[in-house]
């Protein structure tokens, strides 16, 4: 599972969304990022990797920007196929 974060509209740069992000999972440290600090012009942010092994979460710090989702599933080899969608 990948957490992320992605800018719809409104906000232009991360700088402007004072966002913080906190993936809390038991047994494992916080994964906190604070968005407002960003710099990227991407708007599609992977903030943590979520791997289950077994009855085990590991929890990785990720951080990495995209042009969007499928830019995204490019970088970590998923294979999903993407269209337009619509929120109406």
């Amino acid at each position: 599972i990948i957490v992320y974060t992605f800018i719809f509209e409104g906000a232009a740069k991360w700088s402007e969304t004072n966002a913080v992000v906190k993936v809390s999972v038991p047994g494992n440290e916080d994964v906190i990022v604070e968005m407002g600090k960003q710099t990227s012009n991407k708007r599609f942010c992977a903030i943590a990797q979520l791997d289950f092994n077994g009855n085990t979460i590991d929890v990785k710090k990720l951080v990495t920007f995209h042009n969007g989702h499928s830019d995204c599933d490019k970088a970590y080899g998923w294979g999903f196929n993407y269209s337009p969608g619509s929120k109406d």
